[in-house]
């Protein structure tokens, strides 16, 4: 073999090792639980935080084995479903992404939600439609004429098992559909559902034994909101934000702009049932909100709204809510929210009752080099007539916690950055817990455009406490492909007796871009030392839908 052809051999072989890599999932941290409906939680972290629609990761909660999967994400909210459901977890250790700033988008529409499954490395070849026009700037007539579309269709396989113990494993298998099509007329089509196979395996090399189908429908919304007009109607399967959080509803919302940063907005319908189309009959809901926003040089907001459940003819939550904030420029900013629930729960509390509330300060300067955050807020979950129908009472544990979080990052030259972390938790049933990180960034130290991350991390806590770190190394091999590594070690004292135990895990993944429109992805994951020697593995193949551009 020719030394020219040999080279083209190897070549070869590692595009095709790599093609099958994919990104996956980063350092897991935990993030705070705001809101339930159904087997879906809302969690206080968004695509902003590293949150990335589509990830599965499965964690130990008592003797419990839980595994969440994030099905839709906003800026600073993501949807979570859980299987089994836990009513009774405050927190979730999801894995997060190194967030890259977008480049700026020029388009005539509204924006179209986040896709379930993004990968970062492939931003720059992702459809560029469906955002908002600024002021000042000119649109071509041809540009209203056009419908839009954006979506993704995934095709996802996850397994995991523990390797000492072949008959305990996790399978599942699915198809991700989301689609955002506006029309001319100002007709909007919005999907987000997905077709699946769950299975738990009882005998080795067995997959997808007992395995469940699993049909989720979490967004099915038709709208119409006309150029120029100043109501918007939609009608489905929706999720209104009048500002108490009542979770996905079934039926319609419509929204008045009744002057220039004044809007109104109300809905009505049933709770669905996420795992199939059928509302909950016995379950109405409804809620209004008004929202006002305004402001140059210092930029504020206000939300104001209420919404009520019932369930069988009896008044299940009233919550009134207020949502604050204050831009002064892009230096400093604050936000804050309180919920109020009236009616009386199911485990007899009574109304009217604070149930959530925060308080967030966020300040950027010296050029975005330096950037800083405080937060602190409460939680008190509601046990409601409609969980208590679902689930046994003595299977959920529905008790007021705390928390508080501030980090401080900064940026030194090209290509160097530190970060320090803190967040703490203090339950009602006295369980606390605190963790503390550092790290720092390198990019292109080794290649032109890689990636060097490395924190170190104490841990306290009631019921363990230690010191450990993390490295991940993220690098292009070509134009179109990229590979991670990370390894992260910790050394734990568990429980009243204080054991010595050491938690390890190592990552590889990779994401491979086959076309403009398509990318298949596969990552690898071994955990040791907290329990059982357990493997991880995860493959999909995207295919983007609408206009691509790689302007």
């Amino acid at each position: 073999m020719s030394p020219r052809l040999r080279r083209r051999v190897l070549q070869g072989v590692l595009a095709l090792g790599v093609a099958l890599a994919a990104l996956h999932t980063a350092a897991a941290q935990p993030v705070h639980i705001i809101e339930r409906a159904g087997g879906v939680v809302y969690v206080d972290a968004g695509s902003a935080d590293g949150i990335v629609a589509g990830e599965s990761v499965s964690f130990a909660h008592g003797d419990q084995t839980i595994r969440a999967r994030v099905v839709a994400v906003t800026a600073h909210t993501a949807a979570v479903a859980l299987t089994p459901d836990s009513p009774q977890l405050s927190d979730i250790p999801l894995p997060r992404r190194h967030v890259v700033a977008p480049e700026r988008v020029r388009s005539v529409r509204r924006p179209a939600a986040a896709p379930p499954v993004e990968s970062r490395w492939v931003d720059a070849y992702l459809p560029r439609v469906s955002a908002q026009v600024e002021d000042g700037e000119e649109v071509e007539e041809d540009d209203r004429s056009r419908v839009e579309v954006r979506g993704e269709l995934a095709a996802r396989l996850f397994a995991a098992g523990d390797i000492q113990d072949l008959l305990v494993g996790w399978d599942e298998a699915g198809l991700d559909s989301q689609l955002s099509v506006t029309s001319p007329s100002g007709l909007t089509w919005d999907h987000l559902i997905g077709v699946g196979l769950d299975a738990a395996p009882d005998v080795s090399f067995a997959l997808f034994q007992k395995a469940t189908p699993r049909f989720d429908a979490y967004l099915l919304r038709l709208g119409y909101a006309p150029t120029g007009s100043r109501i918007g109607l939609g009608i489905g399967r929706i999720m209104p934000l009048t500002g108490g959080g009542g979770g996905l509803v079934d039926g319609a919302e419509v929204n008045l702009d009744a002057a220039e940063g004044v809007r109104l907005s109300a809905f009505a319908g049933l709770a669905p049932n996420v795992g199939d189309l059928l509302p909950a009959l016995r379950a109405p809901r409804a809620g209004v909100a008004f929202r006002v926003s305004g402001g140059e040089l210092v930029r504020g907001r206000l939300r104001v709204g209420f919404d009520a459940d019932g369930y069988r003819g009896a008044l299940d939550r009233a919550r009134a809510s207020v949502d604050a904030g204050l831009e002064l420029g892009r230096q400093l900013s604050a936000s804050g929210r309180l919920v109020v629930d009236f009616a009386n729960d199911a485990v007899g509390r009574r109304g009217p009752r604070p149930t959530r509330g925060s308080v967030e300060l966020r300040g950027d300067h010296l050029q975005r080099r330096l950037r800083w955050y405080v937060g602190a807020g409460f939680d008190d979950p509601v046990y409601t007539r409609a969980i208590a129908r679902q689930l046994p009472q003595e299977d959920l544990i529905f008790l007021p916690n705390a928390w508080a979080d501030a980090s401080v990052s900064a940026r030194f030259g090209h290509g160097v950055g530190a970060r320090v972390r803190a967040r703490g938790y203090l339950g009602a049933d006295g369980f606390s817990s605190l963790l503390i990180t550092a790290g720092g960034s390198l990019r292109g130290r080794v290649l032109a455009a890689d990636l060097l991350d490395l924190d170190l991390r104490v841990i306290r806590g009631s019921l363990a406490e230690g010191y450990g770190g993390s490295v991940r190394w993220d690098l292009p091999i070509a134009e179109r492909t990229r590979l991670e590594l990370g390894y992260s070690l910790d050394r734990l004292l568990v429980g009243p007796a204080k054991r010595v135990g050491y938690a390890q895990t190592l990552h590889v993944a990779g994401d491979q871009r086959l076309s403009l429109r398509t990318r298949a992805s596969l990552a690898l994951e071994l955990g040791a030392g907290a329990g059982p020697l357990r493997a991880l593995l995860f493959a999909q193949v995207a295919v983007r839908l609408g206009d691509v551009s790689r302007r």
